[in-house]
């Protein structure tokens, strides 16, 4: 009898399983993963503007961007007073500390293009109104106000704001315009007149001296695998919407930091630019 038992407990078909490791998801909760992959993307017109981004053959690793541009979340505002120049490096930092970074240009147009079908706008091949209709720069919609602005991958807003990024690559290379570096704006946005293009090709910059424009704002980037404290970076978040400017949140961050409670997010009092351009 006992003979019986030890010979089915040694049997391989009732042995005990291995334990299971949950699989960590390669992107932080609430960003979407993109890439890899390499395409011709950028102006086919031969006449492209001196600020497009001409036809190039672009290559992305992957990569994970937020499907608002920040503070990153349906029902935020946008900041009410653009990213300076000037404020980047610190931006570069502070986005760091919370497991985040600036997008590449060729990230940002991998994404706002859908990669191979290099869309000039977000929602398709011809201008849309579906993004603030009303174009009224001094009180623009929440974040995802227009549940039609939203790219063939689900990312919303793209062709309203562009976009602050870290300029390298090929993109850089061949922008026909001398501008400061390492840094440059990438994306049309809502207005008519914009001299860089209206599409997903225009690509700018501005120098230290510049101040900051409304419609340059940012849209967050990360690296696969890349987990830091998720608690963190949602508080942050919510401290950014609250104090409503880039400057502000910068200076909220520099006064309360990752270690920061969600009280400190809730009950700041409004903060100062630590550098301001005025």
């Amino acid at each position: 009898m006992w003979l019986l038992l030890l010979i089915a407990c040694d049997s391989p078909g009732i042995s005990p399983e291995a334990p299971r490791v949950a699989s960590v998801p390669p992107c932080p909760a609430g960003m979407i993963d993109l890439g890899p992959g390499s395409a011709p993307m950028g102006s086919a017109e031969t006449s492209h503007g001196p600020a497009e981004i001409p036809l190039l053959d672009i290559q992305v690793e992957r990569f994970c961007i937020d499907p608002f541009p920040f503070p990153g979340q349906a029902g935020d505002h946008y900041p009410v007073d653009g990213l300076a120049f000037r404020q980047l490096p610190a931006w570069d930092r502070l986005l760091q500390a919370y497991g985040r970074r600036l997008c590449t240009p060729e990230e940002l147009l991998w994404a706002s293009a859908a990669g191979p079908a290099n869309l000039p706008y977000a929602t398709g091949s011809q201008r849309s109104m579906l993004c603030e209709p009303q174009d009224d720069w001094e009180r623009m919609a929440p974040l995802g106000s227009w549940p039609a602005c939203v790219s063939p991958w689900g990312l919303y807003d793209f062709n309203v704001m562009s976009s602050w990024a870290t300029a390298s690559g090929p993109i850089d290379l061949a922008r026909e315009e001398s501008h400061p570096k390492p840094y440059a704006v990438v994306g049309g946005t809502s207005r008519e007149d914009t001299y860089y293009a209206p599409t997903n090709y225009g690509i700018h910059s501005h120098g230290l001296e510049d101040f900051p424009y409304y419609d340059d704002q940012l849209r967050v980037c990360a690296d696969p695998g890349v987990h830091a404290d998720p608690a963190a970076w949602q508080i942050f978040r919510q401290a950014a919407a609250n104090q409503g400017s880039f400057g502000a949140a910068l200076a909220w961050h520099r006064a309360y930091g990752p270690g920061a409670s969600v009280h400190d997010a809730w009950a700041a009092p409004p903060m100062a630019d630590p550098e301001p351009w005025w």
